[in-house]
């Protein structure tokens, strides 16, 4: 399985889709820098990063998706998945490693707008700079970041059943984030609700603080199973597929 890590990085660090899709993910949080330093709308650091996490999650969101399309849908399109198979030990293991690649791309484009947005916090907010800030960042889009990636594990499946079409997957992961951006303003009754699907439920527990709270504890197995249930489907599907 290393062996075949190891040749899907290879893969996409020359990549035009991957490099793209990194690009557009981390000039959103530029964007917004330049944007409030120029043109300001919020007065305090905690107004403005809770809105720059929510338009970067869901700019990011459609990014990955794109990833995730352009991963899977290569290796039909170009007609190596059967020789690319000859790297893993079962096709168990190459949906792992797919999704292994596709959690370190992640990872890292998300780490650096970590890095961007505290940048910015500095430059916007210099009164306001200071250990606190920093931590309430890194806690914030850590779990917000962990939880969307979760929560969009489905698409690894859709990706497969779809073969070289370029589609559905893509759709399903725009129908994910507007999920997503729906939950941000569930309020009264509708939180519950929203809670129990796993898309919305990132909205409200990357808001929530205190992970012993209910909505938490109920967005959490949301997502969790939702995860679960989607790397297993995509396994299922790909073991029975005919390459």
């Amino acid at each position: 399985m290393c062996n075949g890590i190891r040749a899907e990085i290879l893969k996409i660090r020359h990549d035009r889709t991957s490099l793209i899709c990194s690009a557009i993910a981390l000039c959103v949080p530029l964007l917004l820098i330049i944007k409030e330093r120029y043109i300001p709308s919020l007065d305090d650091y905690f107004s403005w990063l809770m809105t720059t996490n929510s338009l970067y999650i869901w700019i990011f969101s459609v990014m990955s998706s794109l990833f995730i399309t352009f991963l899977i849908q290569r290796e039909y399109q170009d007609r190596t998945i059967i020789n690319t198979l000859t790297a893993y030990p079962s096709r168990s293991s190459f949906i792992i490693s797919k999704l292994s690649v596709w959690a370190l791309w992640y990872a890292v484009t998300w780490i650096v707008a970590l890095i961007i947005i505290c940048i910015g916090y500095r430059i916007l907010y210099p009164d306001e700079f200071g250990a606190a800030g920093i931590k309430l960042t890194i806690v914030l889009l850590a779990k917000s970041g962990a939880l969307s990636f979760l929560a969009f594990t489905p698409l690894l499946w859709v990706a497969i059943k779809q073969r070289t079409s370029f589609y559905p997957s893509v759709l399903m992961g725009l129908l994910f984030t507007a999920i997503m951006m729906a939950g941000s303003q569930a309020s009264g009754n509708m939180i519950l609700v929203a809670c129990l699907i796993p898309w919305s439920a990132v909205s409200i527990a990357s808001l929530i603080p205190d992970m012993t709270n209910g909505y938490f504890i109920v967005s959490g197995i949301s997502i969790v199973l939702c995860a679960v249930i989607g790397i297993f489907l995509a396994i299922y599907a790909f073991s029975r597929q005919d390459q």
